[in-house]
């Protein structure tokens, strides 16, 4: 805020959904937010894509053998 990082207590999730709260003093004030990744969020990516890989594989796979079936 104002060009200073603000301590982690500042920042906080409301309501189920998850929306941030950021204490701000009463006046005129510029907030910057950044949305960055974390270990956790890498590592649900990273398994969303092997397992994303690992799916189109199986169905290239099942394709590969339906076809070699048919022309047998």
């Amino acid at each position: 805020m104002d060009g200073q990082r603000l301590p982690d207590s500042a920042l906080r999730p409301e309501t189920v959904y998850g929306l941030l709260t950021v204490d701000v003093p009463p006046g005129e004030h510029r907030v910057l937010l950044r949305w960055g990744d974390t270990p956790v969020r890498l590592v649900g990516k990273t398994m969303t894509l092997a397992c994303l890989a690992l799916v189109l594989t199986l169905l290239i796979l099942r394709r590969h053998r339906e076809k070699t079936r048919a022309n047998s």
